[in-house]
């Protein structure tokens, strides 16, 4: 049997944020993400979702503006685990 430690959470992971978007607005939280971050592979979106690119503070203004204002998600459920 293996010891598994807990997957950390980068802090500049928006996927928590993004979980909280209602299904049926996912598509298009995708597609206002990436035309923002000028990002053209859903994969590399991904990436900056999980956390793996440290995002420069206009791209995070950016994301909390489409994911909080549009999406009406609390800035508080947006970053981290």
């Amino acid at each position: 049997m293996s010891n598994q430690s807990a997957i950390e959470v980068s802090p500049y992971s928006f996927e928590k944020g993004y979980r909280h978007i209602p299904q049926i607005h996912q598509a298009d939280a995708i597609q206002d993400l990436m035309v923002f971050l000028k990002i053209t592979s859903v994969s590399n979106l991904y990436r900056r979702m999980r956390g793996e690119v440290e995002p420069k503070v206009s791209e995070k203004e950016g994301i909390e503006r489409i994911i909080n204002g549009k999406y009406k998600v609390a800035k508080k459920n947006i970053w981290g685990a």
